[in-house]
């Protein structure tokens, strides 16, 4: 006996599969329904799949009646969704939305068509099956598992056939493979392991590979699908690129990306290429570049390795070497350098070479995309020449292939850098002689220091935000009492021509040294894991992104009024927000005490249990902090009721239960105060909530994830609407 379900139960049945789906909701309908699904609207209706009684038992199907609430989706721009469920195998299969759509009401009952077959495989392996049908047509089998995925990817499985030339003949098959590869999500994670091993940033390969994602996923392909499927192969994608993003809604969201996507998709072209055709990379270049193939070693020579070191053995720190590196990838994947070959392909000589790049750089195309990336490409093309003219010359070798100690000059001094042969150099207080009597730095003096903030300081576009963290590092909380406008002003007045001081301070002796220890943090879980990195900020963003980002953005912790956790773009800030999972950013342009202030406090309202520590750099103690700065106190609630009891309990967030509790539960729930986006007092919170939802009885729960000003809030509106005369007070108490 075939097993059947109600109406109503398929609908229910289809709900349950989204319970752990935050993006899912049900605007109207019983099957029909209306729902939205990572924003997207779909009309979905649900039969029971049944043997279509052939002489072929394997045949089944599923009929489609005439209803009236068809013509209505029939006519509208809303996508329609059939699904046909398998009870026994627990499977779903579906048909081209596009087709569906258009047979809705053509007749009394029109069928569509599966096999049980494929229901079984599907459910017997777990996996996604399709089926090639007589009538041309294709049938999609599935485990019920897997609907949120398929919903999600619909462009991608149900291509619109119409613009295929011929879609499966022998015509033109290169193009129809091409197009599925370029489709294909499973490439993405093959593009994402070979960015990291090119050595492109944990950043970049998050953003690259969430681009070409949600182009895919959200049907912007799909939608322009024409420019791509008019080329025969995918060596000929690279060409449509630029129409691809010239289309209005793609080229707005191009530019809100920062170019992002365009990047992306010439990147992610590049690699299907070469990892179709099983390509490997060129052997680096050392000594063997001569002054016939600079045009070779622009566009196709593998010099990433080269180059990279020829930048580390000059001092450039490792974000700006990716930097310039990820400007070489740039100028090949976007074509510029074989466009304007002729420029380059008469350079005899160095000299040739960068009047080559002077006019290169002067083409308006070019110049825009070097403005875009804020000069990065021109900075490096000087490095580039200078690695070239490196490996042409000997006498110009690596510093690497020399025994001397670099030097750092200015016109009047020298001042080297201690050689690893030297023993116990002598200790130079570069900051004393240049601190005020207000204990602030009047000059930026270190050389050491100096170095570190060149790469971020001395280019066609500075980032003081970034010098700004590398402050922070280095001198820790020494000049805690300095704030970023009084480090521009340094930063401004250091003459990069001459950044050096005309004489060496005198060494420190023991009783006289400043205290310049720099800080890192150490936190540890309560199961004994700990996180300690180098740098305070890798901590910081570490911690965050394992511990609910999203709550954390509820907390509202904000620094120059941007939310610590956020998905927004400080237009000031940007550089200093570090993109985390799911497009969270970090906001990380603060010294590592408040790092550490900042991470007791998400400790403290989600109940992690975290244990965050100071550590000495220098002897990898644990810091006690005796002078905390005002921002280190601690605020608490204190609630006195009619009867004269008073609470003050350590953590917040038991004020507000125990308020709730006095007012009763369901009293509260109808005041209709809202907390992420649902009431405050609620039975079955959403998955990601359920950790700060705290019992307050008969079943009810109050949601916690609330800063303390809002938890005060909260209790003062509690005890104004429901009369109960509370005296509600913050107080301020030190953290230690």
């Amino acid at each position: 006996m075939i097993k059947k379900i109600s109406r109503y139960s398929l609908q229910q049945i289809f709900i349950e599969s989204f319970e752990d789906c935050d993006s899912f909701k049900i605007i109207d309908g019983l099957n029909p329904f209306h729902i939205i699904l990572n924003g997207k609207e779909l009309y979905i209706y649900i039969k029971n799949l049944s043997p279509a009684y052939f002489s072929n038992p394997d045949v089944w199907r599923v009929q489609l009646p005439k209803k009236d609430e068809f013509e209505t989706i029939k006519n509208g721009p809303i996508d329609f969704v059939l699904l046909g469920y398998d009870a026994d195998n627990d499977v779903y299969t579906t048909w081209h939305p596009k087709w569906a759509k258009q047979r809705l009401n053509n007749g009394e009952s029109v069928s569509f068509y599966s096999r049980l077959s494929l229901q079984e495989e599907a459910a017997s392996t777990q996996a996604i099956k399709r089926l090639s049908l007589n009538n041309e047509g294709e049938v999609i089998a599935f485990p019920r598992e897997h609907i949120e995925f398929l919903l999600s990817n619909l462009k991608t499985f149900f291509q619109d056939e119409s613009d295929y030339v011929a879609m499966g003949s022998k015509k033109r098959p290169e193009a129809n493979d091409a197009y599925k590869t370029f489709c294909d999500l499973k490439n993405i994670d093959l593009f994402a392991s070979h960015m990291a091993n090119e050595g492109y940033s944990a950043v970049t390969i998050s953003n690259y590979c969430r681009a070409i994602r949600d182009l895919i996923k959200d049907g912007y392909i799909t939608r322009y699908r024409k420019i791509f499927l008019s080329c025969d192969r995918l060596s000929e994608y690279k060409d449509v690129v630029t129409e691809f993003c010239d289309q209005p809604e793609i080229s707005e969201r191009n530019a809100k990306w920062h170019n992002t996507l365009s990047a992306a998709l010439r990147a992610y072209i590049s690699f299907l290429i070469k990892h179709q055709s099983n390509e490997t990379l060129s052997p680096v270049i050392t000594d063997d570049i001569n002054t016939s193939n600079y045009l070779d070693a622009l566009i196709s020579k593998d010099i990433y390795e080269g180059f990279g070191l020829f930048l580390r053995n000059k001092g450039y720190n490792e974000n700006t070497v990716t930097h310039y590196l990820k400007s070489i990838r740039t100028l090949r994947e976007t074509g510029l350098i074989t466009k304007y070959r002729s420029l380059f392909e008469s350079c005899n000589s160095i000299e040739d070479l960068r009047n080559a790049f002077k006019k290169f750089f002067a083409i308006h195309e070019v110049d825009q995309m070097n403005k875009d990336r804020h000069h990065d490409l021109s900075a490096m093309s000087k490095q580039f020449i200078d690695y070239l003219q490196a490996n042409i010359f000997s006498e110009l070798a690596l510093p690497s292939q020399s025994n001397e100690v670099p030097q750092h000059h200015s016109e009047d001094n020298i001042v080297p850098i201690p050689s690893q042969a030297e023993e116990n150099p002598p200790e130079i207080d570069w900051e004393t002689p240049y601190t005020g009597s207000n204990g602030k730095l009047t000059r930026i003096a270190n050389p050491v220091l100096i170095d570190k903030l060149r790469p971020l300081l001395d280019t066609e576009y500075a980032s003081p935000v970034r010098a700004y963290n590398e402050i922070e590092d280095f001198y820790g909380d020494r000049y805690s009492n300095m704030d970023m406008g009084d480090w521009m002003k340094l930063f401004k007045a250091i003459d990069w021509e001459n950044p050096y001081v005309s004489s060496s301070p005198t060494p420190t002796s023991d009783t006289d040294k400043t205290r310049s220890k720099t800080e890192i943090l150490r936190v540890e879980y309560p199961d004994g894991r700990i996180i300690q990195h180098p740098k305070a900020i890798d901590t910081f963003v570490e911690v965050i992104e394992n511990s609910y980002p999203d709550l954390i953005h509820e907390l509202n912790i904000l620094h120059a009024n941007v939310n610590l956790v956020t998905r927004e773009r400080s237009e000031q800030y940007a550089p200093a927000q570090k993109e985390i999972t799911d497009g969270w950013l970090v906001f990380t342009n603060i010294n590592t005490r408040r790092k550490r202030e900042d991470l007791l406090k998400i400790s403290e309202e989600l109940e992690l249990g975290l244990k965050v520590d100071l550590v000495s750099i220098a002897t990898g103690a644990v810091i006690t902090p005796t002078d905390e700065p005002n921002s280190s106190t601690r605020q608490k609630i204190k609630v006195t009721f009619p009867n004269g009891r008073t609470i003050q309990p350590n953590k917040v967030l038991e004020a507000l239960i125990e308020v709730v509790k006095y007012a009763g539960p369901e009293r509260v729930r109808d005041l209709g105060i809202t907390v992420c986006a649902d009431n405050l007092v609620l039975k079955n919170p959403k998955p990601r909530y359920v950790k700060p939802c705290k019992p307050v009885g008969n079943g009810w729960l109050v949601n916690t994830c609330s800063d303390t000003p809002t938890k005060y809030e909260q209790i003062k509106y509690i005890s104004d609407k429901l009369s109960l005369n509370l005296s509600v007070e913050i107080i301020y108490t030190s953290s230690h």
